[in-house]
């Protein structure tokens, strides 16, 4: 089985794909270039729930992406803990999202519909 990637060589390759540098990296996440630089190159390796999840959102990518985890990976590289505590298992949570993400998107269209057939009804003239 291949290792998985380094969080930092997972941040160096979709920072290249979105083709920015560094220091524009750096700069939208609030952090200097050398605090970028160290978390490419590993010297940076605890990183907050939420400045992870900032990064992914940041690259457009899920956190599951951003840590290079599938459904291949060993599972105690599937789950993390969270500042609060709470066990978060990233592919679950990748999936979930993608379900609700769907959810949405069809009582959105499902609203629209229905939305449509009463301007429809209420522009009928009533008959006495």
């Amino acid at each position: 089985m291949k290792a998985c990637k380094s969080l930092g060589e997972q941040l160096k390759k979709y920072r290249k794909q979105l083709d920015l540098s560094q220091g524009e990296i750096a700069k939208q996440l609030g952090v200097s270039q050398n605090c970028y630089s160290k978390m490419e190159s590993n010297q940076i390796r605890r990183f907050t729930l939420d400045r992870l999840e900032e990064i992914a959102q940041l690259f457009g990518i899920s956190l599951a992406d951003l840590l290079g985890i599938t459904s291949n990976t060993p599972a105690e590289y599937q789950t993390f803990t969270n500042e609060q505590g709470t066990s978060v298992h990233l592919i679950e949570t990748s999936t979930l999202l993608k379900a609700y993400e769907k959810q949405i998107a069809d009582l959105q269209a499902e609203r629209d519909r229905l939305l449509t057939i009463i301007a429809q009804i209420t522009q009928v003239p009533q008959e006495k």
